[in-house]
């Protein structure tokens, strides 16, 4: 990037830098919150620029993505740093989020040793053991995933070899003077160097100490004689010479001439126990160490036995499902059989209704066709509606008529006593009696007549129309 390209890309409010950046590196923005530990919300409002961020909140997206900024607190544009290769930084990303995909919890600690393996490159210095140790542990996770002859991955797995490999021969030069600086001062910029240590003054010490064995050569010509048995343990009982002025009554001129040597050999053991306390604050990564096919097949287990404990409340659901669906069918069915009966009563009693006007239809033909005559010509003198209670919707009608004329054969007496019962449906029955009486008062003879002839040739009976005798 050259220098108009830094100033431009400078000048863009924080949100747009880390979005770009962020695209640049390839990846998404749930891998990259998954990364540094915050929601995938809080990492969409701080590219949009919605609100002001934490400061640990951009702390820990900056390291994810392999930058560092010159402040985090009350600057809105801050100046930005790269402290990894945008290429590489995206690539491990993706990977943690791979292995976070297998394995949840693995996944976070991995995350968690990518953020301090990020943070160790900000230009402060790191003791050799502490940045070996983080090579070593991201290593036995991030290479498996590698793929082998891809340049950034090949490139990726050089860091991590010569990281470590690096760390076994050589002894960081640090730029210090050899001004013994009070420990409470450098209390402070261990602090900020190693948050994860903040207030373990033990570790501090154990730091500050390997700070003094490498820059002071008095403090170094003080540990020149090393017993065959001196081991880690040892190292960490031993104190530093109050007196660094004195000189060692064992100490040779060839010791003398060389302390830097000797400071290397006693380096090495340093590494050695700052590896081990490394490793006791890492416990659980540390059983990973051994055996991470366990710890997958282990979760795979407690995927299998939990989608076994959905199948198995499914069933239950279903199985309940089913009886309750059962219940349903056993009451439709229950109902089915009372309609069915009821069908069958309503049939019987359709068969009585459509036989009774046959019924009265003989009834009638019986009559002299004198008489079937006087009734069909004479006047309706009364019309009267009984119901049966016998047979539900049956009623008997009976009909008074005064014939206007005597046909031959027939005696006055028949002719005034003529009376016609019939039994009909009761619906037809309704019907004749609100033709007849539709309001109250009384109804002229032609329309009770033309009423009643309708009925009657409803019922079957041979009747003249009505509406054509009148015409």
């Amino acid at each position: 990037m050259v220098a108009r390209e830094y100033e431009e890309w400078a000048s863009l409010p924080l949100g747009e830098r880390i979005r770009r950046r962020r695209e640049a590196a390839g990846s998404s923005q749930r891998n990259v919150a998954l990364v540094a530990g915050i929601s995938r919300g809080t990492l969409v409002s701080l590219e949009g620029g919605n609100g002001t961020p934490g400061s640990r909140t951009l702390y820990s997206v900056l390291t994810a993505l392999g930058l560092k900024a010159s402040t985090t607190r009350g600057d809105h544009s801050p100046r930005l740093r790269e402290l990894v290769d945008v290429a590489i930084a995206g690539r491990l990303i993706d990977i943690i989020a791979e292995i976070h995909q297998e394995d949840s919890d693995l996944g976070r600690q991995v995350a968690d040793l990518y953020m301090r393996f990020v943070a160790s490159f900000d230009g402060r210095r790191v003791p050799g053991p502490v940045k070996e140790v983080l090579a070593t542990a991201l290593n036995r996770f991030i290479s498996p995933k590698l793929r082998p002859g891809h340049p950034v991955d090949d490139v990726i797995l050089k860091i991590f070899l010569d990281l470590e490999e690096g760390a076994r021969k050589a002894v960081t030069t640090p730029s210090r003077t050899e001004d013994d600086h009070p420990l409470e001062l450098r209390e402070e910029e261990i602090d900020e160097q190693h948050p994860d240590i903040r207030g373990h003054s033990e570790e501090k010490l154990d730091i500050v100490d390997l700070r003094d064995k490498f820059t002071n050569p008095q403090a170094a010509r003080s540990y020149t004689t090393i017993p065959p048995s001196f081991t880690s343990s040892d190292a960490i009982a031993t104190p530093l010479n109050p007196n660094p002025e004195e000189v060692n009554p064992n100490e040779t001129a060839e010791d003398a001439a060389d302390p830097i040597s000797h400071a290397e050999a006693l380096s090495l053991e340093l590494r050695e126990r700052a590896e081990l306390k490394r490793y006791e604050r890492l416990p659980s990564i540390h059983e990973e160490y051994r055996s991470p096919i366990l710890s997958r097949l282990q979760g795979e287990i407690h995927r299998l036995r939990n989608k076994l404990e959905l199948s198995t409340s499914m069933r239950s659901q279903a199985e309940l499902r089913a009886l309750d669906m059962q219940k349903e069918l056993s009451l439709a069915k229950a109902e089915a059989d009372v309609v069915r009966l009821e069908m069958a009563e309503l049939r019987n009693l359709l068969k009585k209704v459509l036989l009774e006007p046959t019924e009265a239809s003989m009834a009638f033909r019986r009559l002299k066709p004198d008489v079937q005559e006087l009734i069909k010509s004479g006047d309706i003198v009364d019309t009267t509606v009984i119901e049966a209670p016998q047979i539900p919707g049956m009623a008997h009608i009976i009909l008074t008529v005064k014939p206007d004329s005597l046909p031959e054969g027939v005696s006055i007496r028949e002719a005034a006593d003529i009376v016609m019962r019939m039994d009909v449906s009761i619906g037809i029955a309704k019907s004749l009696i609100t033709e007849i009486w539709p309001t109250s008062g009384s109804v002229s003879t032609s329309k009770g007549r033309r009423a009643v002839n309708n009925a009657l040739r409803l019922m079957g009976f041979d009747v003249p129309d009505t509406e054509r005798e009148d015409a």
